[in-house]
C-alpha cells in the first residue's frame, strides 16, 4: 500500500520480507524473538545444546517485564506524562515498594493499608 515508503526512523517489525525493501533502520520485535525461541525449545527436544534457548527465553522475558520501565510506560500512556518531578518520585517510590513486596509474596493490599496506618510492613533484606 506504500504507507511506509517515506519512513526514515527505526521500524520495529516481525521480519516479514516486505519490510526489508524499506530504506530505514530495522529492528526485530522481541515478542517474535520469544516465539521463535519457544518453537526451538519445544521442537528440538531435549538435546544437550537446547538449554541455550531456555536461557535466552528467561533473559528476554525478564527484560520485557522489567517492572519499573514497564510501569513508567503504562503511566505515560495513561496520563501522557508526569506533571512534576515530585509526582514522578512519589509514583516510583510506591511502585518500587509494591514490587519489592510482591517479589516476597506479601499481600499488597495489606502493605498499602499498613502504610496508611503509619506502620508500613517492611521488606526483608538478605544480609
Amino acid at each position: 500500500m506504500g504507507l511506509l515508503r517515506g519512513f526514515k526512523g527505526t521500524l520495529v517489525h516481525d521480519g516479514l520480507a516486505s519490510y526489508k525493501e524499506l530504506d530505514c533502520t530495522h529492528s526485530l520485535c522481541n515478542s517474535h524473538h520469544l516465539r521463535e525461541l519457544i518453537y526451538i525449545h519445544e521442537n528440538e527436544g531435549e538435546k544437550s545444546w537446547d538449554s541455550w534457548a531456555q536461557e535466552m527465553m528467561d533473559l528476554l522475558v525478564q527484560a520485557l517485564n522489567e517492572p519499573v520501565l514497564r510501569m513508567c510506560k503504562v503511566k505515560q500512556k495513561i496520563s501522557g506524562c508526569f506533571r512534576t518531578v515530585h509526582g514522578a518520585d512519589t509514583f516510583f517510590t510506591i511502585r518500587s515498594y509494591l514490587a519489592a513486596m510482591n517479589k516476597q509474596k506479601t499481600n499488597l493490599h495489606a502493605c498499602l493499608v499498613s502504610v496508611f496506618q503509619g506502620q508500613p510492613i517492611q521488606p526483608c533484606f538478605a544480609g
